[in-house]
């Protein structure tokens, strides 16, 4: 009797292993829920498309690329001038809707850069800009004073070799005034002349919320500049290569607050400064050169 309940649990215990090792027992059960899990997992980890976050998003980024793709099928060079403002406005308009990832903010704003560099910063006519004979007692700086830009900007609009013109000189200008536009949920400084975008990239803001949605205006530029009386190039000093101070507000209580460059891009884009807006060096460095003192500076939420 016992013999034969032995042999009973011996046959039950080879008949279950068979069927944990089966195609169609346990083991396959649990690899196939492995693998499910697993597909779920990757599934969930998968970066969320503009369309899963805003159809409007998704419909602004596509034709941004749209109209690139136009620029580069197109063979005719007046109407393939013609795509790269299409292409710009089209860049533009993605570039002003909310919740754009920093990914997607770096691949269009190095193509608004591209296009830029041949409508922008070249001799090309384009809309939004004028051209303006220098006259006999006319310097640069007047002129730039007079268009609401910097010299810096005409130097580069007309890729000029010094800050020397001469009368009857003929210079392309985007009149001004500049407007930089930042946006605290996206992590996005955009700079316009005129109703150009001139250019998009990311910045960092205040933790805890200490950059306020308000409207500054630049009333100091200072380039190498020191910070709380530590010199410029001292590793103490966070600033970076270039300050541009904000007006004080004591009503609303918003003081010290500016855009400079740091010495830790790796916080930017992020929420890690004491209330500024945070820029790479390279950046703060462009934006310093294109905008003057008085440049309205119109933070939101």
């Amino acid at each position: 009797m016992r013999l034969a309940l032995f042999l009973l649990v011996v046959a039950g215990g080879v008949a279950g292993l068979f069927w944990w090792f089966t195609p169609s027992g346990r083991g396959a059960e649990l690899a196939a829920n492995s693998v499910a899990g697993s597909a779920a997992k990757g599934a969930r980890q998968q970066p969320e498309t503009a369309a899963d976050r805003d159809p409007r998003l998704a419909a602004s980024i596509a034709a941004a690329r749209s109209a690139l793709t136009a620029v580069d099928a197109e063979a005719d060079p007046k109407a393939r001038q013609q795509k790269k403002v299409d292409a710009r406005a089209a860049l533009t308009r993605a570039l002003e809707t909310p919740g754009l990832t920093p990914a997607e903010v770096r691949d269009l704003a190095a193509a608004l850069d591209g296009l830029n560099a041949e409508l922008l910063f070249s001799p090309a006519r384009t809309e939004g800009a004028v051209f303006h004979t220098v006259k006999s007692d006319e310097f640069l700086l007047k002129i730039a004073k007079r268009y609401g830009t910097t010299v810096a900007f005409l130097v580069r609009t007309n890729g000029l070799t010094s800050t020397v013109v001469y009368p009857g000189q003929a210079l392309k200008i985007v009149p001004g005034p500049a407007l930089i536009k930042v946006d605290k949920s996206d992590f996005l400084l955009r700079l316009y002349q005129g109703k150009v975008l001139v250019k998009a990239c990311l910045v960092g803001i205040g933790k805890n919320d200490s950059t306020p949605a308000f409207t500054f205006t630049v009333v100091k530029k200072k380039a190498k500049p020191e910070w709380n009386g530590i010199p410029y190039g001292d590793p103490r000093n966070i600033l970076g290569e270039r300050w541009l101070g904000f007006n004080n507000d004591p009503a609303s209580g918003h003081t010290g607050l500016g855009i400079h460059g740091t010495t830790m891009p790796e916080t930017v884009p992020g929420a890690f400064s004491s209330g500024c807006i945070r820029m790479r060096n390279e950046e703060v460095i462009e934006l310093y050169d294109l905008v003057s003192e008085g440049t309205t500076v119109e933070i939101q939420d």
